[in-house]
């Protein structure tokens, strides 16, 4: 399992994964030191800086939930019916390896290549972040990290799972559109609180249930804390999910999810035919 780990991650090596991690970590980089415009040039340059970085660490979150569930997905979706294409899966599996324990040993080496480049740009946040503002502690954003990390958990075991049954465009495609049913939780619980029909609360309900992106985002929000506004006064940004508070309860869902998807890609792999 573990070779078949590594062979995985040299392989998104071979396809030049990781130079799009760097590439990413330089667009982190890069919006660190946007010029300060507007009311922020009113302000004493210290305090000025504060509230930047603040919304520097806030929105490079953003940025870190989406690139780790794109990278999962990108590199999850053909893991298994590529290879089977290319017939690659017939040559190994002849040998003393499990069906189960291929798959496992695909899941943590996409998994272990994509948690290693969130790290890497999470580091990249905090350093741009540390530089800018070093009055202040930055340390809230290693706090939230293991949220962050659970949307390229939750997105690799998904596409994993849809690849062991389709070709990489549709497996790609089923794993974004269950990312917009996730996000839909937020839209949903907007309109119910708006026009006060209950009925869009329990679809909200069902999309939580469904793709627990809601679940991530809370905790994530809450984990980042507030930070200083315009008056001097501290603030703390809304989560795009409103209407629920973060339960610990949150984490044993995503657990179980995450559990549940991987044996059903399992158990798919193991009975289809090569």
């Amino acid at each position: 399992m573990l070779t078949i780990a590594r062979l995985t991650l040299k392989e998104a090596l071979r396809r030049r994964a990781g130079w799009l991690s760097l590439l990413v970590a330089v667009l982190v980089v890069l919006g660190g030191f946007v010029p300060l415009t507007g009311r922020l040039l009113l302000l004493p340059r210290e305090q000025a800086d504060r509230i930047f970085i603040g919304l520097y660490i806030f929105l490079g979150t953003d940025i870190l939930k989406f690139f780790g569930a794109v990278f999962g997905i990108a590199l999850a979706s053909g893991a298994i019916s590529s290879e089977i294409d290319r017939g690659v899966l017939s040559t190994i599996l002849p040998k003393p390896l499990t069906r189960t324990a291929v798959y496992a040993g695909k899941w943590l080496g996409i998994l272990g290549f994509v948690l290693g480049s969130l790290l890497l740009w999470a580091l990249v946040l905090f350093a741009v972040a540390t530089l800018r503002d070093p009055a202040h502690s930055h340390r809230n954003l290693f706090a939230a990290l293991p949220c962050l990390a659970l949307y390229p958990v939750v997105f690799t075991s998904l596409a994993l799972c849809f690849s062991t049954f389709t070709a990489f465009p549709l497996a790609a495609g089923l794993s974004v559109m269950a990312a917009g049913i996730g996000w839909a939780e937020g839209l949903l619980r907007f309109l119910e609180r708006t026009f006060a029909i209950q009925a869009l609360g329990i679809f909200a309900s069902t999309a939580s249930y469904a793709m627990p992106i809601g679940r991530m985002a809370r905790w994530t929000t809450k984990l980042l804390g507030p930070f200083p506004s315009l008056d001097g006064k501290t603030i703390t940004l809304s989560s795009p999910f409103p209407g629920q508070q973060p339960m610990p309860t949150d984490f044993a869902f995503i657990a179980g999810y995450v559990v549940l998807v991987f044996l059903v890609g399992a158990l798919v792999f193991g009975r289809r035919d090569l």
